[in-house]
């Protein structure tokens, strides 16, 4: 039963619609995705005066423009905040937005390109498919208590390894996956549908992976109450509120806050303060029903040349929240 009453006054009077499923058109082949490639790569804009430049100048923006037009997106990104490059581009008047959009485009294709390959190849990729070091997950998944069948709202990034995790463990699950930035939904879509692990797990385990648009308001999953809600790593609750109408008193929502990192012997922390996050989640119609400190490393590659792969160890808290009840 929903508790349209509390919403309201828990999220105010606007009325805010729940998010549309994604959906990507992707009917294109080999030989048509690498003549769009050769044609994305020639439309990179190079610098001019390229002979003005002094050496260390040439070498970041040849760099630059060597991952524009492999589809090194996020790496070209981060190179263009170096502050020689974007001296160079500022005195080159060069439209830093419109390649970065191209190289995202090139990623995309590479990407389904890849997963083409894979899925006509006869390499049997059962071993492959199975997910790297479970056990940094069974905690976290534990914590969950998700049941086979749940409705289950992943509000993460990066949560390909943890869903592989979950997805092998449960049956039947129906997993709603929200972004907000077109690339990712973009890139989210190819790998849900194409990418053949996750395909064989659909099949086996009956699973429906479906990608949502946080950005486009719709009735995509208006009528459709969610078992579980899961943050990762995340401080944001206000997408609550966009999922108002997928709420009620039965839905759990879990919520991993960390407060301290340690990446290459680097630590980053903050005081936990539970007292203060029980009044911010009470504002909002919630309460806490369980916690449990946690601490898990994860790794990830770095998104700069040589890409090398870096452990990040998370310490925190997990909580369990639900609705709070009216009644007591």
């Amino acid at each position: 039963m929903k508790i349209f009453s509390l919403l309201f006054l828990v999220f105010g009077i606007n009325i805010v619609f729940a998010q549309s499923i994604f959906h990507y058109d992707l009917n294109k082949s080999e030989s048509g995705l690498l003549k769009e490639i050769d044609s994305l790569k020639a439309s990179i804009d190079t610098f001019s005066g390229v002979e003005n430049l002094n050496p260390k100048e040439i070498s970041i923006a040849v760099d630059f423009i060597n991952n524009l037009k492999f589809g090194y997106y996020f790496a070209a990104a981060l190179l263009s905040e170096n502050p020689v490059l974007k001296k160079v581009i500022q005195s080159n008047n060069y439209d830093k937005l419109k390649n970065l959009e191209t190289a995202q485009k090139i990623s995309l294709d590479y990407e389904y390109l890849e997963f083409i390959k894979v899925n006509n190849s006869a390499i049997d990729f059962s071993e492959k498919c199975k997910s790297e070091h479970p056990e940094l997950y069974e905690e976290e998944i534990k914590f969950m208590e998700l049941n086979s069948g749940d409705k289950v709202f992943f509000y993460c990034n990066n949560s390909k390894y943890l869903l592989k995790a979950i997805s092998e463990k449960y049956k039947d699950l129906d997993i709603y996956l929200s972004y907000s930035d077109d690339y990712d939904l973009k890139s989210a879509y190819i790998r849900y549908n194409f990418d053949k692990c996750f395909g064989q797990l659909k099949k086996d385990k009956g699973h429906r992976y479906n990608i949502i648009d946080m950005n486009n308001d719709s009735s995509g999953i208006k009528n459709i109450i969610f078992d579980k809600i899961i943050y990762c790593y995340s401080d944001d609750l206000d997408v609550i509120k966009k999922l108002k109408d997928n709420i009620d008193k039965n839905t759990t929502l879990i919520v991993t806050k960390v407060y301290k990192t340690r990446k290459e012997g680097k630590i980053k922390k903050v005081k936990p303060n539970k007292r203060k996050f029980k009044k911010y989640i009470a504002r909002k119609g919630f309460e806490i029903i369980k916690s449990k400190k946690y601490d898990q490393p994860v790794s990830r590659l770095e998104s700069t040349y040589p890409y090398k792969e870096v452990i990040t160890e998370y310490y925190g808290v997990r909580y369990k929240l639900r609705m709070k009840d009216k009644t007591r």
